[in-house]
């Protein structure tokens, strides 16, 4: 018999929500500087080795969630977790544009697991409603990022 849903199940932990949007700054710092001809081509560097690496870190709290589960769950879980960092790590040899897009994918894509994960109640509530303010900043930073490497040199 499934557990009744509280109040306190859809309450973003504290320390999880300062965590997740602290984690914003060096990206939308990154974004804005790349508007700045002087530091446009470190700031382009800057922002897309940090989307792989958090991108990468979305995929390894499916590996913590992981050990917990039994038999296929588990499996299932272990398997997904290891697809974030080799696919951020793919985006090293892409040119800017189309690693800032990769990287777009790649967070809405690991958002759908997410979401799937929701359904069959294998995630807290409360985790999709921190990852989606989240994931959308993120998306509206790498599309500025994107916007920015056309106009600015």
């Amino acid at each position: 018999m499934a557990k009744s849903k509280t109040p306190k199940d859809y309450q973003i932990p504290t320390t999880a929500l300062y965590l997740g949007l602290g984690g914003l700054i060096p990206m939308t710092a990154f974004g804005l500087a790349m508007w700045i001809p002087e530091y446009n081509v470190f700031s382009t560097s800057a922002l897309r080795n940090y989307g792989a690496i958090i991108l990468s870190f979305v995929g390894a709290i499916h590996w913590g969630i992981a050990l917990g589960l039994p038999g296929t769950a588990q499996i299932r879980r272990l398997s997904f977790s290891v697809i974030p960092p080799l696919y951020s790590w793919s985006t090293f040899i892409l040119p800017d544009i189309l690693a800032i897009v990769a990287l777009g994918v790649g967070f809405i894509g690991a958002y759908w697991f997410d979401v799937h994960e929701q359904r069959q109640n294998l995630v807290p509530i409360w985790y999709l409603r921190l990852r989606l303010p989240l994931t959308a900043a993120v998306i509206l930073i790498l599309i500025n990022a994107g916007i920015a490497t056309f106009l600015v040199s």
